[in-house]
């Protein structure tokens, strides 16, 4: 564990490819969740809706800024 400890971006260590997908999955409906909640105050800033409207590539591309530094 500790690896958890020193990279606080790490939400789990996966050997099986199911579980690994399934905890993406559920990590993209929890984004998904939140951006909503953001776009709701916020639906008048063009950037902000832009961003409700194509949020699993953004989310994609968040995951994998992260994976790579």
């Amino acid at each position: 564990m500790r690896l958890f400890d020193e990279f606080y971006n790490i939400v789990g260590i996966y050997d099986n490819r199911v579980e690994l997908m399934k905890s993406i999955k559920e990590n993209i409906k929890r984004l998904n969740k939140q951006m909503e909640m953001v776009s709701f105050f916020y639906e008048n800033q063009y950037s902000i809706r832009d961003l409700s409207e194509k949020s699993a590539a953004f989310l994609w591309y968040a995951y994998l800024t992260d994976f790579t530094t």
